[in-house]
């Protein structure tokens, strides 16, 4: 049997896209419901009190005019007593209001002298990992306060590293659940899709104005998103549930006409594909059409061919 290499690309690129579109709508929610939640202040406030984490310096930090005056304005409007979150604190901020809180002391002293002599203040057992690492930080710029503070940046920016690291697998797990509960609701089965576009490669034309349109966006909004789930079906691309067995008891009476296993591993595989992240089927995408489109000129150099 001979299979055209642009029928594979074109089932290969109407898959790409029904992902992206889908996985465009899970990182939405994802992104909704990790703002809700409140993960990534959380994550980044702990990552604040994990680096300072002697409280007296933690509390005089969030205090500092520097800090308190980048709090969110719906902090301000509602009063929220948590006074800031690390998630708006620049390293230079960080490093400059830090310094200025470690420096309170004698006017005539420099302002190094002055954050020794606070750290020293500290007995043994009163050194936590935070003083310690202030000193080693203060040690290592040799007594020049502009190499200690871009070392101070670098010791925030390390574990804001880190906390970002944590909040994105925070949000991994959401973006599963999410990509679940989407591919239920839509129903799309990769199998499916993969059949039609196969049986019917007229489509193909449809679908890479469809990509082209996608690539030449920067940022989709929710509603056009929602929108272009039907357009995809106005196409017969079947990348929603036919609804008629939720009313005519087939789901109750014969649960596996409805779900027989092809169907299942069809969902499964979309989940598993979902899942991925938008910004995946979007290199995805941009490297099978820049494939198709190659393949195109190619056929019109050498009068196509077939493998």
């Amino acid at each position: 049997m001979n299979i055209s290499i642009s029928t594979v690309l074109g089932v290969g690129l109407g898959l790409a896209l029904v992902y992206y579109v889908l996985s465009l709508i899970v990182s939405s929610v994802t992104s909704q419901i990790a703002e809700w939640l409140n993960y990534r202040a959380k994550d980044l406030e702990k990552g604040l009190k994990e680096l300072l984490d002697d409280p007296a310096i933690l509390a005089d930090f969030k205090n500092h005019a520097l800090v308190k005056n980048l709090v969110p304005m719906k902090s301000k409007l509602f009063e929220d007593k948590d006074n800031k979150k690390g998630e708006d604190i620049p390293p230079e901020t960080f490093a400059l209001a830090l310094l200025d809180v470690l420096a309170e002391g004698k006017e005539g002293d420099t302002v190094l002298k002055r954050v020794n002599k606070f750290l020293e203040a500290f007995s043994e057992d009163q050194k936590s990992s935070a003083i310690v690492a202030l000193k080693g930080l203060i040690a290592a710029g040799g007594g020049d306060l502009a190499k200690t503070r871009k070392l101070m940046e670098g010791w925030f920016d390390d574990k804001m590293t880190q906390i970002s690291a944590l909040y994105k697998q925070h949000a991994k797990r959401i973006a599963y659940i999410v990509a679940l509960v989407v591919t239920l609701v839509t129903g799309t089965d990769s199998i499916a899709i993969a059949e039609h576009l196969w049986k019917t490669p007229q489509t193909q034309h449809a679908i890479e104005e469809k990509v082209d349109a996608f690539l030449a966006q920067d940022d989709p909004n929710y509603d056009e998103l929602r929108g272009e789930l039907f357009k995809l079906e106005d196409l017969e691309i079947p990348v929603l549930w036919d609804y008629e067995w939720l009313f005519d008891g087939r789901l109750i009476s014969d649960p596996r006409s409805v779900f027989p296993l092809k169907k299942v591993i069809g969902l499964f595989i979309t989940f598993v594909a979902t899942a991925q992240g938008s910004s995946f089927w979007y290199q995805v995408l941009k490297h099978i059409r820049g494939v198709t489109t190659g393949s195109k000129e190619t056929t019109k150099e050498t009068g196509g061919t077939k493998t």
